[in-house]
């Protein structure tokens, strides 16, 4: 048995199937297609607002005094804050991120214009530091005297100091002091003993009493229980003798141009430290200086110079610094200290002042033999 069927009668059912699922379809593509579309626009524009913006945000300059009026559209006007989509957070956070800007950078230049009047300050203080101690090279140099400093604080301002002035009887005096701290604070501190310490050698007393009179000036007017070691002294440069008191400083050294001999250390001690005990009586001492001898006087910066290695430069390494360098004048001397001082330590910051004064016994100067004695200051 055999049946025929025309073609067309079996493929009518599937393509007329087929044409509905078309006619449904593509309307249904196109739309979507539309939908993605318009997605797209909405969600480029946005975008595109937001990288012009920034662009602005860029060129703003938040110096001017209307910066924050000229910010406030710039951050918000056009930008879908509303959205509560990953777009919405993002439009926030850049509203968020734009104010928080303008915010700092005003703080920062406020901070920035505070620490330049400070570091101005700072500088007119350092001027007037300067000012009040004598110039380096200051001393006359007169028939067996010659003298030199050296001061660099290891801040703007530092409580290190020196002076050297000539008296009513013709005398020399040489003055060196540390005050304990840094900055603003021992500075003055400073100039107060700078003070002090003239009148009392000016007004006649010698090194001891006139260190006894500034430690109980500087005792009844310390609220800070701030102090100095000081080393004060008389010089004749006629004679060559040294009158000194030492309250609690670094012990100067005495080197020897024309001999072998290693430097010597004025090693006596007149007392503690000035400025904080009350009533304390210093002890006054003589040396001489004999033809060709300078006296070095140096502050705890020198010696506590370190290394990247913390390791101290030391009393030894400055002694034989000192006999190797036994020709050079005062002014000479101190150079080559301070040289070898940043040789040593290297690319370690400076973490001390550094102050010196060196003086000499010329050699057209009358001899004297030297003589050390000792006697307690009324």
């Amino acid at each position: 048995m055999a049946l025929t069927a025309p073609l067309d009668e079996i493929q009518e059912p599937s393509d007329s199937l087929l044409a509905s699922l078309l006619a449904v379809s593509l309307p249904i593509m196109l739309l979507v297609a539309l939908a993605a579309l318009l997605m797209l626009i909405r969600t480029l524009r946005p975008l595109k607002l937001l990288t012009r913006k920034t662009r602005q945000l860029a060129n703003v300059d938040f110096a001017a005094p209307d910066a924050l009026d000229r910010l406030e559209p710039l951050l918000s006007k056009g930008l879908p804050l509303e959205r509560r989509d990953e777009l919405g957070q993002l439009a926030r956070a850049y509203a968020h991120l734009g104010g928080a800007l303008a915010t700092n950078i005003r703080n920062l230049m406020e901070a920035t214009a505070s620490k330049e009047r400070m570091e101005g300050e700072l500088s007119a203080a350092r001027e007037i530091q300067m000012g009040i101690l004598p110039p380096p090279d200051g001393a006359p140099e007169v028939c067996g005297f010659r003298a030199s400093a050296f001061l660099d604080p290891a801040k703007e301002v530092g409580g290190d100091m020196y002076d050297f002035f000539v008296t009513n009887d013709g005398r020399r005096a040489l003055v060196l002091g540390d005050v304990s701290g840094k900055g603003v604070p021992a500075a003055l501190f400073m100039s107060m003993t700078v003070t002090l310490v003239r009148y009392a050698l000016g007004s006649g007393l010698d090194p001891a009493a006139a260190m006894s009179r500034v430690n109980a000036m500087l005792e009844a007017h310390n609220p800070g229980n701030m102090f100095v070691t000081l080393f004060l002294a008389l010089y004749d440069p006629k004679s060559g003798e040294l009158s000194y008191a030492n309250g609690g400083h670094c012990p100067p050294y005495i080197i020897d141009a024309v001999s072998d001999a290693p430097p010597r250390m004025l090693d006596k001690l007149s007392g503690p430290l000035v400025g904080v005990i009350p009533d304390m009586e210093y002890t006054l001492f003589t040396d001489t200086l004999k033809e060709q001898e300078t006296c070095l006087i140096f502050t705890d910066g020198v010696t506590e110079a370190m290394n990247s290695d913390k390791e101290l430069y030391g009393e030894a390494r400055l002694q034989d610094f000192l006999a190797a360098h036994r020709g050079a004048s005062p002014r000479e001397l101190l150079t080559l200290i301070f040289s070898e001082l940043v040789r040593f330590r290297g690319e370690e910051p400076q973490s001390d002042d550094i102050t010196m004064l060196a003086f000499c016994r010329t050699h057209n100067a009358s001899v004297a033999q030297p003589t050390s004695t000792a006697r307690t200051s009324s």
